[in-house]
């Protein structure tokens, strides 16, 4: 069974799979300061439950990564490995300076061509909004990166004297009739906007019609927004999963 973590810039989420078969997950939000004690709780909950013998983590806090290597230091059973981009074999990378780009980025593209083939674009949402392209011979294009809407909404209200911090809302009407429902209609509408822009410009510029895949905590939310689109919540964990299982094939 693999342990499969996912460290993004708001939370840890994790899944545990067998056979290509999500057993278990769970999240944890954490502030920079979380100790490796709550992340060695975190992760015991799921090795003393199942047995795992391989776990595969990427990771955009390195502070983070090492605090969960420290866990894992203290469950020797289990082999654990940072996924980084000389891991990714079978991809061809075009991207000006592979070390740079970010993993969760690549493992999701690689998902996406693994279990949907390609072309694929995947649309993440979360913290930031990322375009990522995969052509149907496997090879990483490139994308775009933006602000996801919460940031947005976080700045406004930060930068701002007066402009209050709102919650996302789902479809709000375009017209808002008080500075809060103008907010939720700039958020809202501006991201779909952003989100079809650029996926019509990436189609252009790669000369490609690729399969739209949403990911991330607010990708099936917008999904709804855009028909013939698909949406998988789980598919960074799954890309883990898949490439964990073909490193291992490839000893």
């Amino acid at each position: 069974m693999n342990l499969c973590l996912d460290i993004g810039n708001s939370k840890i989420r994790a899944g545990v799979f067998s056979q290509k078969r999500l057993l278990a997950e769970g999240v944890i939000y954490y502030e920079r300061d979380i100790s490796a004690l709550k992340i060695r709780a975190f992760i015991g909950k799921f090795a003393s439950r199942y047995p795992i013998d391989q776990a595969g983590l990427i990771s955009v806090s390195p502070p983070l990564t090492a605090r969960v290597r420290k866990a894992f230091k203290e469950l020797p059973d289990i082999r654990f490995k940072v996924i980084n981009y000389s891991d990714f074999k079978i991809m061809n990378i075009r991207y000006r300076n592979p070390g740079k780009l970010g993993i969760d980025r690549l493992i999701n593209v690689y998902a996406a061509f693994s279990i949907y083939d390609g072309p694929a674009l995947v649309v993440d949402i979360g913290t930031a909004v990322t375009w990522d392209a995969v052509t149907a011979k496997g090879e990483y294009m490139g994308g775009a990166i933006a602000p996801g809407p919460g940031t947005m909404a976080e700045a406004l209200h930060q930068y701002t004297a007066a402009l209050p911090l709102v919650k996302l809302k789902r479809k709000p009407r375009f017209v808002g009739r008080d500075t809060g429902e103008c907010i939720q209609a700039g958020l809202y509408w501006g991201t779909v906007g952003m989100i079809k822009e650029l996926i019509g410009g990436i189609s252009r510029d790669t000369k490609r019609n690729p399969r739209v895949i949403f990911t991330g905590g607010l990708g099936t939310l917008f999904a709804r927004e855009f028909r013939g689109c698909l949406a998988d919540e789980l598919l960074t964990l799954k890309g883990i999963d898949r490439l964990l299982k073909e490193m291992k094939n490839q000893k």
